[in-house]
């Protein structure tokens, strides 16, 4: 996985928009494992950042590749 680093984003959202919260979707048990492992990877990699709450929130979808991971 790359990550740029080059330049910065600004994203711009509208005055009036609403922020929306998704509730989190049940992770199957024996995905809970390989799925925290992962997202420690791309939170140790600086992909992803770790918050305890945000008003605006989508849930993950877990998606088992063909190669196994």
């Amino acid at each position: 996985l790359g990550r740029c680093t080059k330049t910065r984003i600004t994203l711009y959202i509208r005055n009036h928009a609403e922020p929306v919260f998704r509730p989190r979707r049940p992770v199957p048990y024996a995905a809970i494992e390989a799925a925290e492992q992962e997202l420690s990877r791309l939170e140790n990699q600086g992909v992803i950042t770790k918050v305890d709450y945000s008003r605006w929130a989508a849930p993950i979808v877990l998606v088992k590749k063909a190669s196994g991971n």
